[in-house]
């Protein structure tokens, strides 16, 4: 438009004036479609500071043109009362009213927003409970859509499939660490371990917990796989940026090593063993009796409804 408006004679001297009511006529095209550069300007998302004083005074323009002929009054009213009288908002409300949504759109790919609606639905029966659910994410590229929609179309075909339910949890007295963890469509993925760990910490044991649990998982398995946790400590401790922890750290690579090999964990934090009844429940009890004993063999836990948000 802004193009469109210099080419057809309005403000640039360099461009040669036409005479005759054509070009009147074509200047006052020119004239409408330059002015209406700063509206499209806002509609696509620009920022305000980058509006123009001209950009601005134009937008003022067809802002009282639009109250006028709303309103009918004359040329020369002044704006405040064609905004009184037209009952319309101010023109920084919008402005600002008209950033705020289209920042959003613009800033957001459709592939992206169809996402967002998907997670939307999925979680609407998990809000009654307090869950948090992180995973590492490859980015949905923006400039090749193709790529885009292949893993828009992985990320939604893992949510259909089964998925596989990992249990952890752990204990610490006296030094001594005691882990466990338990799946619930299989006992090969479970498992408890003691072993010592001095000067230790409660967060410590459940990382060794999660570790143990994620270490001896393989690359083959053609499921979901998602591992519960109730230490909001070692949660976020997992997924900080630059962790010191060394287990933190190496449940980090596990989980890259995952997700590159199309096969993610994902870790999900429920608040103390009331999540999923059965679940951290069990692996609780089987952290506790693991105290005492190495490398135990666990009953076949009992078949528990995993996690399905």
């Amino acid at each position: 438009m802004e193009k469109a408006g210099i080419l057809l004679g309005y403000g640039t001297p360099r461009v040669p004036k036409l005479l005759g009511p054509q070009a009147l006529a074509c200047r006052a095209v020119g004239t409408q479609w330059y002015r209406a550069v700063p509206v499209g300007k806002i509609l696509y998302g620009a920022p305000i500071y980058q509006f123009s004083p001209t950009d601005t005074r134009n937008l003022e323009l067809l802002h009282r043109a639009t109250l006028r002929t709303i309103t009918g009054l004359p040329k020369h009213t002044k704006t405040s009362a064609l905004e009184s009288a037209g009952g319309l908002l101010p023109l920084q409300d919008v402005i600002r009213e008209a950033h705020t949504p289209h920042h959003i759109r613009m800033e957001t790919p459709p592939q992206v927003r169809h996402l967002l609606a998907w997670d939307c639905q999925r979680l609407l029966t998990a809000m009654k409970n307090l869950i948090a659910s992180r995973r590492f994410r490859r980015p949905i590229p923006r400039h090749n859509d193709t790529d885009g929609q292949v893993l828009v179309t992985r990320q939604l075909r893992e949510a259909s499939l089964d998925t596989i339910g990992i249990y952890t949890d752990a204990a610490l007295s006296d030094g001594q660490a005691c882990i466990a963890w338990i799946c619930a469509q299989t006992t090969e993925y479970t498992g408890a371990y003691t072993c010592h760990l001095p000067n230790g910490t409660p967060m410590r044991a459940k990382l060794l917990g999660i570790w143990a649990a994620t270490a001896n998982l393989p690359y083959t398995i053609q499921k979901p796989l998602r591992v519960f946790i109730d230490s909001h400590a070692a949660y976020s401790e997992i997924f900080r940026p630059a962790s010191e922890d060394d287990k933190a750290a190496a449940i980090q690579s596990i989980v890259r090593r995952h997700e590159r090999a199309d096969t993610p964990i994902e870790i999900i934090w429920m608040p103390g063993h009331t999540g999923v009844p059965g679940g951290n429940t069990a692996a609780d009890a089987a952290a506790a009796s693991a105290g005492g004993s190495t490398n135990i063999s666990l009953p076949p836990p009992p078949r528990v409804i995993p996690y399905e948000p």
